[in-house]
């Protein structure tokens, strides 16, 4: 008994790692550029209940990420006739983000993403499990949770870490 304990709290330890590590360096990040027509993607997306803005990339993502803008009184300038444009996204992000307070979209946009790379976390932790035991799963957690690539995909709102995590839990 004693020792399940102790497993689950390196799993819950871990999986804070993995989620509190991007935290606190994400604040340190300006907008990516990927960022400045994401999140305002999905923010339209989630509004008007149309995929038009951005439709190059999947919307799923971008939508999860603006979940949470969704409780924010947000100024928003957006033209649905300026849709097709080629620049409209870019210059419809660029007055989104930084016409309201750039920090704050970004901040709460981010924190979405981490908790998509939590999830892979804890399935990399499942699949190593199953397949390997208890000690499988601790050392796949282990290396996903110190790995840079996560560490660095995390944090940003972006398609990369969710299609991977999607992908992985799919498998």
């Amino acid at each position: 008994m004693k020792n399940i304990n102790r497993q689950n709290l390196l799993v819950i330890f871990l999986l804070g790692v993995v989620f509190f590590v991007p935290f606190f360096s994400m604040q340190n990040f300006s907008p990516a550029f990927d960022e400045v027509t994401h999140l305002p993607s999905g923010y339209t997306y989630l509004k008007t209940g149309e995929i038009k803005l951005n439709p190059q990339h999947p919307p799923l993502l971008k939508m999860l990420a603006a979940t949470p803008l969704l409780f924010i009184d947000l100024r928003s300038n957006f033209d649905p006739s300026l849709i097709g444009a080629p620049s409209y996204e870019w210059t419809f992000g660029r007055s989104f983000i930084f016409g309201n307070d750039a920090d704050k979209l970004i901040f709460w946009g981010r924190i979405p993403m981490i908790l998509i790379s939590v999830l892979l976390g804890w399935y990399v932790y499942k699949w190593g499990k199953d397949l390997f035991g208890m000690r499988g799963g601790m050392i796949g957690l282990f290396i996903y949770a110190f790995m840079p690539n996560i560490i660095a995909h995390s944090q940003f709102i972006t398609t990369d870490l969710g299609a991977t995590a999607f992908s992985f839990i799919a498998l």
